[in-house]
């Protein structure tokens, strides 16, 4: 059966169609076999267990482009795992053009200095068709930062911090970088170093503009000081329209999340918020973020993103979190009032591999926990995969 592209393209690009199944769908036919390559090689993430298999892998993959180098402007996306040192040849020996996302993952940078590894790399983050780069796993230096970032393309838009860490920090900062790029959205999970933070966030040390960003994510239990991340709300407020941000526990008091104001007077512009993390233990403080908001508030859709699982116990754990949510249920009812909210979004995490629909135990516990919110038909409740750094 010849499917249309687009349908063809929308199957093959779910998530639960792996790289195997892929390589099985361009055996089918002629029409399959294009599509299925060009989804084979939009990501390229060697995910392997032993070095010597991550040689062989990148070896193959340089002879498999060297070979076909229509297939070039296919990849996307390169995923940097362990070490630099395969990923600067492959780069060094095929001219990528169309790469958009670079992402490095377990890796020591402490080793990796030489300029052979540096250089290619360089010039990979120099393409203007680069927009986003990710770090998972990494630590390194500040001065080798410095240098992958020097020139780098000034269309990179997304910056990535996912357990990352600077393991010296030069004792002079020198802000060389005349053109920045001018980040849109910035994402900070739990794990990232606070010197990382401080390190992003200083204007005398920062290589990239914050003053345009439009979506930032910060999901982090402290802060880089206290008063830093009011400089950056300062720095982003009239921009500034989703907020990701962590919901501290009692005993994260020392954290400056606990005083942060993000209403109106602070985030004008903020159309979007989603409370990370939210367990019983927390919900004071997500009230005391709700409430913020007022009636001058911008916000049209609240995510409340739950620490619960689609196979959560209801019988054995329901009536607790209904008892300890009933004060954010009545803020939410409130802040309902505003004219703009529409919509209050429950996130319940989901494992891998189970179920993608939200068990409909689980939605009538909603309905239970915040009955206010429900009854102004504004409550939904949906699943989102738990990734492994979450």
């Amino acid at each position: 059966m010849h499917f249309p592209s687009e349908i063809l393209d929308l199957v093959l690009e779910r998530d639960a169609v792996s790289h195997s199944d892929l390589a099985r769908c361009a055996l089918v036919c002629h029409h399959w076999y294009h599509a299925a390559h060009r989804h084979l090689l939009h990501s390229i993430d060697m995910d392997k267990s032993q070095m010597a298999d991550l040689a062989i892998s990148y070896a193959k993959l340089t002879e498999c482009l060297k070979e076909h180098p229509d297939y070039v402007d296919m990849v996307h996306e390169l995923v940097i795992q362990w070490t630099l040192t395969f990923a600067a040849t492959l780069v060094q020996e095929i001219g990528f053009t169309n790469v958009q996302s670079v992402v490095f993952k377990n890796i020591s940078w402490k080793k990796e200095s030489s300029e052979d590894v540096m250089g290619p790399l360089k010039s990979l983050l120099h393409l203007a068709s680069v927009q986003r780069v990710t770090f998972i796993d990494v630590t390194f230096h500040e001065a080798q930062w410095n240098a992958l970032f020097d020139q780098c393309s000034p269309n990179i838009k997304f910056l990535t911090y996912i357990r990352t860490d600077v393991y010296q920090v030069l004792d002079q900062k020198q802000n060389f970088i005349t053109d920045k790029p001018s980040l849109v959205g910035l994402k900070l999970f739990r794990g990232t170093s606070h010197r990382v933070l401080r390190w992003l966030i200083e204007p005398e040390a920062c290589l990239f503009d914050l003053s345009n960003l439009q979506y930032l994510k910060y999901d982090l239990p402290r802060t880089p000081g206290q008063g830093k991340l009011s400089k950056v709300f300062n720095t982003i407020r009239d921009t500034l329209k989703t907020l990701e941000i962590y919901v501290p526990l009692p005993d994260e008091s020392d954290s400056e999340l606990v005083k942060i104001d993000i209403g109106p007077m602070t985030l004008p512009a903020l159309t979007s918020l989603r409370l990370c993390h939210l367990t019983p233990n927390s919900v004071s403080e997500a009230v005391r973020f709700v409430s913020q908001l007022g009636s001058q508030s911008l916000v049209h859709t609240i995510k409340l993103d739950v620490f619960m699982f689609n196979n959560f116990d209801v019988a054995a754990h329901g009536d607790g979190w209904k008892n300890a949510f009933s004060s954010l249920d009545d803020a939410l009812s409130y802040q309902m009032k505003a004219p703009l909210v529409k919509k209050v979004d429950v996130l319940v995490k989901r494992r891998a591999g189970t179920c993608n629909e939200v068990p409909d135990s689980i939605v009538q516990l909603w309905r239970e926990i915040l009955p206010q919110v429900n009854n102004m038909n504004l409550l939904s409740v949906s699943l989102e995969e738990r990734k492994r750094w979450m």
